[in-house]
């Protein structure tokens, strides 16, 4: 994701999915798609 707008350094973790709730989602995710 390429945004040009510029941030301040507490909303670029979340903006990006590096926050607890989106790695939380991340392996959420990851592990719902995996084969059985």
């Amino acid at each position: 994701m390429e945004l040009r707008r510029y941030g301040t350094p507490e909303e670029h973790d979340p903006l990006h999915g590096l926050d607890p709730a989106g790695i939380r989602r991340s392996v959420t995710d990851f592990l719902a798609a995996r084969p059985e």
